[in-house]
């Protein structure tokens, strides 16, 4: 700032001594010519005493409408509050249920599990001493046993032994193996990445 104070120093004294003053007549003639008139009191309207009472019957149903106006909706946010209310207890109690049905199947589990390595130990421990059963069934076949008749015919089927077979238990259906899932299809720029290696 100090250099250009000392550039312009000779200049300004320059200037200022051709530059002349102008006047401003002009202006105070505008503002004096403006100024608005003063404003006239306007006249109160004059009522007579049916208007005057017919004004205060009208002023007394708006206020009762009012009043009818703002209890109904002062009703209609207590009722809509009310719902609010109600459907949140509603979210949260059907929450807790959610939560005490997961812990009630986390508790079964837990008993289940406990009760599985209860088995497994007993069964352990049976395992340890070894029982062995006694043959209630003779190992050796039976014998034919021929009936001797005094008539000369001899059924045949009179001498043979029926000896029951068990029947071998029909083998439950084989499950079908699993079917292999299509492979997904690879989109253009996934097999030009894979192509690219190549």
């Amino acid at each position: 700032m100090g250099k250009e104070k000392e550039l312009f120093e000779g200049v300004a004294d320059e200037e200022v001594s051709e530059v002349e003053v102008a006047e401003p007549v002009a202006e105070v003639e505008t503002e004096v010519a403006v100024e608005k008139p003063a404003k006239k009191p306007r006249k109160k309207r004059v009522l007579t005493e049916e208007q005057k009472e017919r004004l205060r019957e009208n002023l007394k149903k708006g206020r009762e409408t009012a009043l009818r106006n703002r209890q109904k909706k002062a009703k209609l946010k207590k009722i809509d509050k009310e719902e609010k209310v109600n459907a949140e207890e509603q979210k949260l109690s059907a929450y807790l249920k959610k939560k005490q049905e997961k812990e009630n199947a986390l508790t079964e589990v837990q008993q289940l599990r406990a009760e599985l390595k209860a088995l497994r130990e007993e069964k352990a421990k049976s395992a340890k001493i070894k029982v062995v059963p006694e043959p209630s069934e003779p190992t050796h076949k039976p014998k034919k046993v021929v009936k001797k008749e005094t008539v000369n015919h001899i059924v045949e089927e009179e001498n043979k032994v029926i000896e029951k077979e068990p029947e071998p238990e029909p083998e439950p259906p084989k499950p079908e193996p699993p079917k292999p899932k299509p492979k997904p299809e690879m989109s253009r720029k996934q097999l030009l990445k894979l192509m690219k290696g190549i």
